[in-house]
């Protein structure tokens, strides 16, 4: 994994950014903020929903954004209603939540 990180950094491929206006100039965004539980469980979405708002306020091209945070069962209808009524491009959504044990 180091040299595939190393190789490809290298090679202007990939690229790590913390802030969203500038990792917009790409075709897939992938996001990782904390979403703590609260103390009754719930998943914490404020800091992915930070994110995404930004993302939607100033994506100028298609992105598909993927979402390594944990997020609760039906997050993703809710985000491609949100996409359709508040961006002008196209925005795609894709889960790949990481799993604790």
């Amino acid at each position: 994994m180091e040299q595939l990180v190393t190789a490809g950094l290298a090679a202007g491929t990939l690229k790590f950014e913390q802030r969203i206006a500038n990792g917009l100039n790409t075709e897939i965004l992938i996001i990782a903020v904390g979403t703590p539980a609260g103390p009754d469980g719930r998943v914490g979405l404020s800091q992915i929903n930070e994110v995404l708002s930004d993302i939607v306020a100033e994506a100028q091209a298609p992105l598909l954004i993927v979402i390594k945070s944990t997020v609760p069962p039906g997050f993703g209808v809710k985000l491609r209603e949100w996409f359709l009524t508040r961006s002008t491009v196209r925005l795609d959504y894709l889960a790949n939540p990481e799993f604790l044990k």
